[in-house]
C-alpha cells in the first residue's frame, strides 16, 4: 500500500477480472479502498454470472456494473475472432450406466411402494393438523406450505380417502384437479413429518419418527438434513460419464480429419486426467472419460498416419511419440535436458519427465507447425489462458455447463490465426442419451444452459444468436432418436450424420455465411430480446379474450353515440322539412321564411358532415380492432408498453422517445413466435425492460405486489408486479398508473400487496393455476441475444 501510494498510481487495470471474487478480491479491495481517486478498469471475456450471490456481490463491489460489452458478432465482424460453429455429437450411455439407472428407479419405486403400504406411517401422516375437522387453515398458511398441502391431498387421493372440504375451499380448486402423490410429494410430506411441527407432540409418535429417520438415513435418502428420494443430478452425472464418450471423441477426430486433412489442428479437453488405471486394456474403454483414457484409446485406434502426431499434455503426465521428440527439443532451451522413460502401453511413445511450464510453449509450437495434429489435455491446463490461435477444432469432453468455464474453453479455438486468413473453427459438444429417454430432457436442459451463454451462427438461417435452438437439434429431421428403442441407434447415427454434413459444408461456406449474416441486419447491434412462442402460452391467448371484452364494451358505447347522432340528424331533417312547409303555407311570416330555411339547411349540412366524420372514425376503429384481434402479439405489445411507460415514469430509463414511435420492436421469427426488444436504447435499459417483461409474464413466483383485473378475479386476471417496481408502494403505484394509462379504465384494476389477506388469496389462486395447467411455461419464453 505504501509503495502504491508513493508512486501516485491513478489507473489500475485488472485483466481476467472474473477471478476477482474470493482470495484476490480480499487483496485488491483493500488496495482500491486505500485510494479515493483511483480509477479501476476491469476486463474479462466471461463475467462470473454463475458465481454465488456472495461472490457476485464482491465482484460487483470491486469491478462495478458492466459499462461496455463487445459481443462475439462484433469481434468476428472486425476480424478479431474467426468464423466458427458448434456441433453436437450424440452417443448412447453405456450398458453399465443403463443398468445402474434401472436399479435406481426400481429401488425408488419399491421404496415408495413400501411407504404406501406402511400402515403405521400412513396413519401418522393423516394426523396432520390440517386434517383435523376443527382446524381451518387460512390462505397465508397454505401458501407458505403449498407443496406440503398438495402432497397431503395427493396422498389422500392415492389412498382413496375423502379430501377435506376445508382445504379444498381454501385452495378453491376442484377435487378432480388434485394429482395423486408423486416422488416430490413424498419428499415434501416426509420432510414435514420428520420436522414434526404440523403433527401431535406425543411420545409414541416421537419414537416412530426417530426410528423412521434412522431408516431414511441408512438408505441415504437424507442429504444435508433434507429428504431427497430422487437424486436426479447425481444420476445425470453418472449418466454423462459414459465410456462411450471416449469412442465419440475418436469418431469426431475421424470426421474432422476426413474434412480438413493436413490442415487439422485438433484439441481434446477433458475435466480430469484419469490416469488411475495406468495399465489399461487395449480397448481403452475401462475408465471414465478423461484425458489419459482418451489418449490411450486414440493411439490404439486412430489411422496409422495420425498415431505419431498425437500427444498427451497435462499438468503431471505428458506422453509423446518418439518421432516428435527431436522436433520438440528444438523449441526448448538448449540448457534444458529432456528426460524420458518408456511408455509401457505403446513401444513408440515415451513419457516426458519435464515440468509442464517448460513444455507448454514447445508443445504448442509442435502443434502449430503440424508435427502434432491432435493434442489431448485438461481444461485446467489448456482451458484458460493458453494462447494457441492455430487450433481449428475443439472437442469438449467435459461435463461443465458453467458460464465462465465453457466460454473460456471455447476461446481456445475461435481466435484468429494470422498465418491462416481462411481459418474456420469447429467446437464439438458430446451428449449421452438414454435409450428409454428417461433423462434426455435433463441432458438437453443442461446443454441449453451452456448455450445460453454464447452466440453463434444459426445452422440454417442467416441469423446470429444465443441459445440451443440455433443448432436445430430438436427438429424432426435431426432428433429421430426420440422414437422407439429399435430405431434408437439409427436415430443417433442419423443425427450425427447431419452434423458431419454440416461440418463439410461449413468448411467451404461458413465464412461467407457469417459475413452475410453480419451485414444483412439493419442496426448492427447485438442485444437481448424476449422470444415467445405464443402457441405455448395459454395465458396470453386468454388475455386476447380480455381485449375482446374491452373492445365489445367500447363498441357498445360507440353504437350509443352513433344512435344519438343518427337521431339528431333525423330530427334536424324533420325540422328543415317543417320549415319549408311553414314557408309555403303561412304567407304572413314570409319575411322570416328565407332566413329560417337557410339556417335549417346550414345546420343540416353541418350535422351530415359530422355524421360522416363519426362514421369514418367508427369504421377506422372497427378496422383497427379487427387488426388487433387478428394479431396474437397485440396483447403482449400492450403489456410491453405498460412496462416501458412505468420504467420511464420511474426514471429508470432515460433514453428519449423515438420520433417514429417505434420504441418497442416486435419481430415474428416464425408463425406465432415473436421477439420483443427495445429500439435504440442502452444495453442496461434493454436488460431492465426485458427482465421486467419476463417477470410480468412468467408463472407467478413470490412478488410483493399483484395487479388484479375485474372484481370477480380468475387466475388469468392476476399479474405479478415486476421486482423493480415491488421495492416499495410508490413504485408499485407507478406501475398501476401505467397499466391504467395503456389499458381502458372499463374494468376494475386493483393493486394488492401479497402480505394482505386478499393478496395472499389471489397469489395462492395464481400459483394453483400453474399447478393445474402443469405447463412448462418457461420453455415458451426465452431471453435470446441476437445480432440485429
Amino acid at each position: 500500500l505504501d509503495w502504491f501510494s508513493a508512486q501516485q498510481i491513478g489507473v489500475l487495470i485488472l485483466d481476467e477480472a472474473h477471478h476477482l471474487k474470493s482470495a484476490w478480491w480480499k487483496v485488491l479491495i483493500k488496495l482500491v479502498n486505500s485510494s479515493a481517486d483511483l480509477i479501476v478498469v476491469s476486463l474479462t471475456a466471461t463475467p462470473p454470472y454463475d458465481a454465488s450471490s456472495l461472490e457476485w456481490s464482491r465482484y460487483l463491489q470491486l469491478c462495478g456494473e458492466v459499462d461496455e460489452e463487445i459481443s462475439i458478432p462484433e469481434l468476428v465482424r472486425s476480424h478479431s475472432l474467426c468464423p466458427h460453429q458448434d456441433y453436437i455429437w450424440r452417443v448412447n450411455t453405456d450398458q453399465k450406466n443403463i443398468a445402474a439407472l434401472q436399479r435406481h428407479d426400481a429401488r425408488l419405486d419399491k421404496f415408495q411402494q413400501s411407504l404406501a403400504s406402511n400402515y403405521e406411517l400412513l396413519y401418522l401422516l393423516q394426523l396432520h393438523y390440517w386434517l383435523d375437522p376443527e382446524q381451518t387453515p387460512n390462505a397465508s398458511e397454505v401458501l407458505r406450505y403449498l407443496d406440503e398441502c398438495l402432497a397431503l391431498l395427493g396422498l389422500l387421493k392415492h389412498l382413496n380417502k375423502p379430501l377435506p372440504t376445508s382445504l379444498l375451499s381454501v385452495l378453491d380448486i376442484p377435487e378432480k384437479h388434485i394429482l395423486t402423490i408423486t416422488t416430490f410429494g413424498w419428499e415434501q410430506l416426509l420432510q414435514s413429518f420428520i420436522k414434526g411441527d404440523h403433527y401431535p407432540q406425543a411420545e409414541p409418535i416421537e419414537e416412530f419418527r426417530s426410528t423412521f429417520e434412522s431408516m431414511l438415513r441408512s438408505h441415504h435418502y437424507i442429504k444435508h438434513n433434507r429428504i431427497k428420494l430422487d437424486n436426479t443430478q447425481k444420476k445425470l452425472d453418472q449418466f454423462n460419464k459414459t465410456q462411450e464418450r471416449i469412442g465419440a471423441c475418436l469418431d469426431i477426430v475421424t470426421v474432422e480429419y476426413n474434412a480438413r486433412k493436413d490442415w487439422m489442428r485438433l484439441v481434446v479437453l477433458a475435466d480430469f486426467i484419469r490416469d488411475e488405471k495406468y495399465q489399461l486394456a487395449l480397448d481403452g474403454l475401462e475408465a471414465p472419460t478423461g484425458a489419459y483414457p482418451i489418449f490411450h484409446y486414440f493411439i490404439h485406434h486412430l489411422p496409422t498416419e495420425l498415431i505419431p502426431k498425437t500427444a498427451l499434455f497435462t499438468g503431471r503426465l505428458s506422453i509423446i511419440h518418439v518421432d516428435v521428440l527431436e522436433v520438440l527439443s528444438e523449441y526448448i532451451e538448449a540448457t534444458v535436458v529432456i528426460k524420458t522413460k518408456q511408455y509401457s502401453e505403446h513401444k513408440d511413445f515415451v513419457v516426458l519427465q519435464l515440468d509442464s511450464n517448460r513444455l507448454s510453449a514447445a508443445m504448442t509450437q509442435c502443434h502449430a507447425q503440424g508435427d502434432l495434429r491432435i493434442l489431448v489435455g485438461t481444461r485446467s491446463l489448456l482451458g484458460e489462458g493458453w494462447d494457441a490461435p492455430h487450433v481449428n477444432s475443439l472437442i469438449l469432453a467435459t461435463q461443465t455447463g458453467a458460464y465462465v468455464s465453457t466460454n473460456q474453453i471455447r476461446g481456445r479455438a475461435i481466435r484468429i490465426n494470422p498465418m491462416d486468413e481462411f481459418k474456420v473453427a469447429s467446437i464439438w459438444h458430446i451428449i449421452a442419451t438414454d435409450p428409454n429417454q428417461g433423462l434426455d430432457k435433463l441432458v438437453l436442459h443442461n446443454l441449453a444452459k451452456r448455450f445460453k451463454t454464447f452466440a453463434g451462427l444459426h445452422a440454417n438461417a442467416l441469423r446470429i444468436e444465443s441459445g440451443l435452438d440455433r443448432l436445430r437439434i430438436n427438429t424432426e429431421e435431426a432428433s429421430q432418436l426420440l422414437t422407439d428403442d429399435k430405431s434408437q441407434d439409427n436415430g443417433i447415427q442419423h443425427a450425427n450424420q447431419i452434423m458431419q454434413q454440416r461440418l463439410e459444408d461449413d468448411l467451404f461456406n461458413l465464412q461467407a455465411r457469417w459475413q452475410n449474416a453480419l451485414e444483412k441486419v439493419e442496426q448492427h447491434i447485438f442485444q437481448k430480446g424476449l422470444q415467445v412462442d405464443l402457441h405455448k402460452v395459454d395465458r396470453w391467448a386468454n388475455k386476447q379474450g380480455y381485449i375482446a371484452k374491452t373492445r365489445r364494451q367500447k363498441q357498445s358505447k360507440i353504437k350509443l353515440y352513433q344512435w344519438l347522432v343518427d337521431g339528431g340528424v333525423a330530427v334536424m331533417l324533420v325540422a328543415t322539412v317543417t320549415s319549408f312547409v311553414l314557408m309555403t303555407n303561412h304567407y304572413d311570416i314570409k319575411e322570416y321564411s328565407v332566413i329560417t330555411a337557410l339556417a335549417s339547411l346550414f345546420l343540416a349540412w353541418g350535422l351530415v358532415k359530422s355524421y360522416q366524420r363519426i362514421k369514418r372514425h367508427i369504421n377506422k376503429k372497427a378496422h383497427n380492432d379487427a387488426q388487433e384481434a387478428s394479431n396474437p402479439a397485440a396483447y403482449p405489445l400492450r403489456l410491453a408498453q405498460v412496462v416501458l411507460r412505468a420504467l420511464r415514469t420511474a426514471k429508470m430509463i432515460q433514453t428519449p422517445l423515438n420520433e417514429n414511435d417505434d420504441d418497442i420492436l416486435i419481430a415474428e421469427i416464425k408463425k406465432g413466435y415473436y421477439r420483443f426488444s427495445l429500439n435504440q436504447f442502452t444495453h442496461k435499459e434493454n436488460e431492465l425492460f426485458l427482465q421486467s417483461m419476463y417477470q410480468l409474464l412468467e408463472p407467478i413466483q413470490q412478488p410483493r405486489y399483484l395487479i388484479a383485473l375485474n372484481n370477480d378475479v380468475i387466475a388469468d386476471d392476476i399479474y405479478a408486479v415486476p421486482h423493480v417496481f415491488g421495492i416499495n408502494s410508490d413504485l408499485a403505484e407507478v406501475f398501476l398508473q401505467s397499466w391504467q394509462a395503456i389499458f381502458p379504465k372499463l374494468a376494475t384494476v386493483q393493486l394488492l400487496s401479497t402480505r394482505s389477506e386478499q393478496g395472499q388469496t389471489l397469489l395462492l389462486k395464481a400459483k394453483l393455476q400453474h399447478y393445474v395447467d402443469d405447463k412448462d411455461s418457461i420453455t415458451a419464453m426465452q431471453l435470446i441475444e441476437r445480432w440485429e
